[in-house]
Parts: C-alpha cells; structure tokens; sequence
C-alpha cells in the first residue's frame, strides 16, 4: 500500500472487536514506535502496552474513550528530560512533541497491519499518573486505543480542507 492511500484510509475508531491484537502486530506496531525520531535523538518517551484485562480495566478508569479495544497504548513523555525544552530559542515541548511523532508511527504501523486506533487526549491526568503509578516528571500524552475496528469512518473523516487553505508557498 503506498503511503497516501495508507494515511487516507486511516480513521478514528470508536468501537472494537474483542479479537486480541496478536503479539507480532504489536511487537510491529512497538518496533515503529521504537525507531521514531526524537528532538536531539533523546528518546524520552515511555508507552504503556496495556493488554490485561485487568490494566484495560485501569486504563478504561482514566479516559471514557478507550472504545472495549482489546489493547490501549498510552504514550508519555518525560516532562524533565533536558532536552525537553529549548530554551532561549522557542517554547516547543519536544517531549510532547516526541511522544506526538511516536503515536504517529504507531497509528499508520497499526493501519498497515490491518489495525485499527483512536488518538484519544479526553483523559484523566492526575488519575493516569496515579493509576499506573507513573515515576516522577513522566506525563502521559495521549491514549491510543487499538484493534480492530467494528464501526466504520464517520463522515466527518472524508472533510479535508483543500490545500491552499493549509498551506503557503513562500
């Protein structure tokens, strides 16, 4: 599949089958996750791979969207990495930012394996940090439930603005 028609395809799904997401795909998936790039090659993101039923259980008590997927990733980043800021130069949170590429690489890796997964940032903060007993400094970015998908695209999926109003050529 070339690129295009793979992030073209790619939807927000809400709904899941309860089918497992086999060990290979994740390992893909993770392995996608692994080689993103970060600001400075710092690598200061963490993801949760949460599959058990009981850290699925966990996971549904810090945000109402994790859709019954049978696998959620939440990504995190480490908010006192030295790199985590430039300063002196712009107020960009390369963690955020990180963890941001790194969800991306997961998205499209899970759509390639025939995978389905929903950027999900309607979360509880202080509730995820406490839940899954996050170290000090480690932020939690986004919830990224992950399967395969029951439903399909909503409309709202095929509403892309033309290009001339995302973009200036200079």
């Amino acid at each position: 599949m070339d690129f295009l028609k793979l992030a073209g395809e790619r939807y927000s799904s809400r709904e899941y089958k309860t089918t497992p997401v086999p060990v290979e795909k994740m390992e893909y998936i993770l392995e996608a996750v692994r080689i993103a790039p970060t600001g400075c090659n710092s690598q200061q993101i963490k993801v949760l791979a949460i599959t058990s039923s009981e850290g699925l259980k966990r996971a549904a008590e810090c945000s109402e969207c994790t859709y019954g997927a049978p696998a959620v990733l939440i990504f995190c980043y480490d908010k006192n990495h030295p790199d985590s800021f430039l300063p002196g130069r712009n107020e960009v949170n390369v963690g955020l930012t990180d963890a941001c590429i790194a969800a991306t690489h997961a998205m499209l890796a899970a759509k390639e394996q025939g995978l389905d997964t929903c950027w999900v940032c309607w979360f509880y903060e202080d509730k995820t940090i406490e839940t899954f007993e996050l170290p000090e400094g480690l932020v939690p970015a986004l919830f990224m439930p992950l399967g395969y998908a029951a439903d399909g695209p909503s409309e709202r999926h095929f509403i892309r603005k033309p290009i001339d109003e995302i973009v200036d050529f200079i």
